[in-house]
């Protein structure tokens, strides 16, 4: 059991991660190993993010001093919290593959802290489904520009036709 200043110092702690972050993913991860949860915590450090087993009563505690209007102890399991600076979007998918890749490990839902309202299972697995920011600005660039390659394809042979006549 944890003393009074322990618990004091992980309220403080889950305050600041909070405070810096954009997206909060809530996890269960009862019955995965050690080794693999240090696989996770590497590859959210690539996305500045960070995996904190918490307390649902001092996470409850901190939504609190901040305002969410969420109750974590709601949540049926060991809670484990992904907080990230980041949006949704930039996050989802690894956490969504890694949950895929490991049975026990489950995704919970997430609180969009910008918004200010609950992500459910759902929509985090419908965004963790779509491609990442870049390779949509990609795949819109190219869809933008691809009738206009055409254009000027087309424009390319007319100009060697006329010149061999």
């Amino acid at each position: 059991m944890k003393s009074k200043i322990q618990k004091k110092v992980e309220l403080d702690e889950n305050l600041d991660k909070i405070s810096e972050s954009k997206t909060i993913i809530f996890t269960d991860f009862s019955g995965v190993k050690t080794k693999e949860i240090s696989i996770l915590k590497n590859k959210l450090k690539e996305f500045d993010s960070s995996y904190k087993v918490v307390k649902k009563r001092l996470m409850r505690v901190a939504f609190e001093e901040k305002g969410i209007k969420f109750n974590p102890e709601e949540l049926e399991a060991q809670l484990g919290v992904i907080f990230s600076p980041k949006e949704l979007i930039d996050i989802a998918s690894g956490v969504y593959k890694f949950s895929k890749s490991n049975d026990n490990f489950k995704i919970l839902g997430g609180y969009d802290l910008e918004k200010n309202e609950p992500l459910g299972l759902e929509y985090i697995n419908q965004i963790s489904l779509l491609p990442l920011k870049e390779v949509l600005l990609g795949q819109l660039v190219g869809m933008i520009s691809a009738p206009l390659k055409m254009f000027m394809l087309v424009l390319n042979e007319r100009a060697k036709l006329q010149s061999s006549n």
